[in-house]
């Protein structure tokens, strides 16, 4: 009788113990099915931004109004893809993800591929960003500033003259940053203060 106590007992407790392991399994397969279903979505509305892109029908807007919508939403979607919990934002800081955020919006508006930049950020402060760039098959050196717009990193101006009055007007950098500018209109540089 006693060894039939023990028996059950330890029937209960393997099979409590192997319900927990498959509870334990069942939840890590769900948070990796969620992942998969969030990373799907991404593709698909990233594939049906480029095919909108290329469709002659949709409305004639002008060409930057355009460029910057499909960048503020590929670099949105762009950043929770690369940055979505795989395991590598434990190892990722957010200066290295901010400066890889920026190195795609800048390869973005550029044309080229990110692994042809390398990009160096020389002042941040809060949602502003400067600093300097390269293309590995150029040996010049161009500038470049950013500002954060909610969680993405847009590339404001960038070229290798003086920063424009009119591209950075509205974006309010600090004067640190950008202490003077170049009027177009008046062909004279501005103090900013």
């Amino acid at each position: 009788m006693a060894k039939l106590r023990v028996w059950r007992t330890i029937q209960v407790l393997s099979r409590s113990a192997l319900r927990e392991e498959r509870l334990s399994w069942l939840l890590k397969i769900r948070k990796v099915k969620i992942r998969l279903i969030g990373l799907i979505f991404a593709v698909c509305f990233l594939s049906a931004c480029s095919l909108s892109r290329n469709n002659p029908n949709r409305p004639n807007l002008p060409d930057t109004a355009r460029e910057e919508a499909f960048e503020n939403v590929e670099a949105s979607l762009s950043a929770e893809l690369n940055f979505a919990s795989f395991g590598s934002e434990a190892s990722a800081t957010a200066e290295s993800r901010d400066q890889e955020m920026i190195k795609e919006a800048l390869a973005r508006k550029s044309g080229r591929p990110p692994a042809e930049l390398t990009l160096e950020i020389n002042q941040k402060n809060g949602d502003y960003a400067s600093g300097s760039f390269a293309f590995t098959d150029e040996t010049d050196k161009g500038w470049w500033l950013a500002a954060k717009l909610g969680s993405t990193w847009q590339v404001v101006a960038e070229g290798d003259g003086p920063v424009v009055c009119e591209r950075i007007e509205g974006y309010n950098f600090p004067v640190t940053m950008v202490p003077e500018c170049y009027d177009q209109e008046s062909g004279e540089t501005i103090r900013r203060d």
